[in-house]
């Protein structure tokens, strides 16, 4: 058997220590192969040598961009990681992956970032932000900075995710409204990469009273003031927005209006061929309902696409057992399906042998997931309106429920958790994510702070909090809140700091209201090196199902369930 061979088959059978020899004799042989660096990277990862794993998968894409496990590992791993090295290669990685329509751009974002405000133009920039207010902003920037190809991916294909970035861009989309700035061709196309970044965090950057004052007065009668326009309110609540479609703009403001306006007209459509199994009475989800009807979450923007059936094939891989037989489809429930993306990874992940329906209490969220499921080519994902806790309404039974961060905010999780239960069928599987007692202290703290000083909901009370935490002196909490995805967007921003109601567990409460429900604990899904280091910390003969154990890694390491506790559970018996 060829070394490359024989280490794929150590790795994929769960031996990765026997990979090791016959990639390092393939290696030698080969060491520009991008397949045999793909392979060294994935095994690195199974290994938990995370470093070697990210050089590795890097070497991999620059030499062969299509690599499609190279490409999803190493989107996965900075989700919890990131780039460091400033070389050509690396940039050309990142740059090419913010390109792609089938990679998720949010893991690249801090990666990005930290590359770009490395550049000196990109620095000379930043630095300026809090020049002599009587001088334009725009005059100050460096044409350099204004061309930066990953300062603009990032504008326009995600959210900044940096406070100092964040407060220059508050100063040039200030001095853009106030001032004229001579629109050079540059300028100009720098300007809707603003204006798209504001679309994309939802008009989050704090405003002044003079700003909306003279946001109030413009009519979007040319380029200037069109982007003006954009930089600070949604161009689809203009009453004349179709017109816009029709006009004759420069190139990157008709892109710009394109995709704002495009979009939303298609959701429109698609919400009123929205069905409902349900209405909305609980007193609680109406509360919810209300919350995500005016900030869809999450607003997404592409997915780092599976292969198809991955899913699929890895938990039958699990159980030992094959999903999908008899000829009959896998029925897949999809509950809290929001935007969508949990619900489209889900249909393309187990593929045609299954039939996905994603169901919400949010009729906004819902479109936004039909017109993404349309994008992708999804045909195997149905929607539907209604309230989680009226599930037992639907007529089939389900194999596979998955429940990501709904449990969480509903009036009582052990009574949704059980709805959800009964419609399971025997033996069925059950995926969740719960938000971590120990890893939200930070953001506990900063709800008390904003209960304590007032701070209500709305728009504007939201941009000042952020404002403030921004520009406001260094403390542990404001690096916490700083450091955090959810900071950056008004529904991310929402949801992590003013949602309406919020639970949070420990895992021996993790363990009880399973056992509540007559479920039991089957297989986490962790972040990239957790399980490697878990292994370190309890030996290697350690049960990763044992949550007592995990209660003491939790404690040595509160941060690891930062996102949420993501796990697999199945019905006893």
């Amino acid at each position: 058997m060829q070394p490359l061979a024989a280490a794929r088959r150590a790795r994929v059978a769960g031996r990765p220590q026997d990979a090791v020899a016959p990639l390092r004799d393939a290696y030698a042989r080969r060491p520009n192969d991008p397949k045999v660096l793909e392979e060294i990277g994935l095994t690195s990862v199974d290994l938990g040598d995370l470093g070697n794993a990210l050089g590795a998968l890097v070497r991999a894409l620059d030499l062969d961009p299509e690599l499609g496990d190279a490409r999803r590992t190493l989107c996965w791993m900075l989700e919890s990681n990131q780039l460091t090295e400033e070389s050509p290669q690396v940039v050309r990685v990142v740059q090419a992956l913010l390109d792609r329509d089938d990679v998720a751009p949010q893991p690249l974002v801090r990666s990005a970032l930290n590359l770009a405000l490395r550049r000196p133009a990109v620095q000379q920039a930043v630095a300026s932000r809090d020049a002599d207010p009587s001088v334009d902003a725009w005059e100050l920037l460096p044409e350099a900075m204004l061309t930066d190809g990953l300062l603009r991916r990032v504008l326009e294909r995600d959210l900044n995710r940096d406070p100092d970035l964040e407060r220059l861009l508050v100063r040039l989309r200030r001095d853009f409204l106030l001032r004229a700035p001579d629109l050079t061709p540059a300028r100009l196309s720098f300007a809707a990469s603003l204006a798209q970044q504001a679309h994309n965090n939802e008009f989050v950057f704090v405003e002044t009273a003079e700003e909306q004052a003279a946001v109030r007065r413009l009519v979007p009668d040319d380029a200037r003031n069109l982007l003006r326009l954009a930089m600070y309110r949604p161009l689809t609540e203009l009453a004349d927005a179709e017109d816009l479609l029709r006009r004759d703009w420069p190139k990157p403001v008709a892109a710009l209006i394109e995709g704002v306006l495009r979009p939303h007209l298609e959701e429109l459509d698609l919400k009123r061929e929205l069905q409902s199994f349900s209405p909305i009475e609980d007193g609680v989800s109406a509360l919810v309902s209300d919350h995500y009807e005016h900030n869809p979450y999450p607003r997404w923007f592409s997915l780092t696409v599976p292969q198809r059936e991955h899913r699929l094939r890895a938990l039958e891989g699990l159980l030992g057992q094959r999903l999908a037989t008899g000829g009959g489809k896998l029925q897949v429930l999809v509950a809290g399906g929001g935007t969508g993306k949990q619900s489209i990874l889900a249909a393309i992940a187990y593929g045609d042998s299954a039939e996905v329906l994603a169901i919400d209490l949010s009729r906004t969220s819902l479109a936004y997931s039909m017109r993404k499921a349309r994008e992708y080519n999804v045909r195997n994902l149905k929607h539907l309106h209604g309230d989680l806790l009226e599930v037992g309404r639907l007529p089939q039974a389900f194999d596979i429920v998955e429940c990501t961060g709904v449990l969480v905010c509903v009036r009582d999780p052990q009574a949704a958790l059980a709805a959800l239960v009964a419609k399971l069928k025997p033996g069925g599987l059950i995926y969740l994510a719960l938000y971590s007692e120990a890893a939200r202290a930070d953001v506990v703290a900063a709800r008390q702070m904003i209960a304590e000083l007032g701070i209500g909901d709305s728009p504007d009370e939201m941009r000042r909090f952020r404002h403030t935490m921004i520009t406001g002196p260094d403390s542990p909490l404001r690096t916490e809140l700083l450091g955090s995805p959810g900071f950056y967007s008004l529904s991310t921003c929402r949801d992590f700091l003013f949602h309406r109601v919020e639970h949070r567990f420990s895992l021996a409460q993790v363990d009880g209201l399973l056992r509540s429900c007559g479920l039991r604990f089957f297989c986490w899904d962790l972040p990239a090196g957790v399980l490697p280091r878990f292994r370190n910390r309890f030996g290697a003969a350690a049960d990763p199902r044992d949550l007592a154990l995990w209660e003491v890694y939790e404690r040595e390491n509160p941060r690891t369930f930062r996102g949420m506790y993501n796990f697999w559970c199945r019905q006893e018996g």
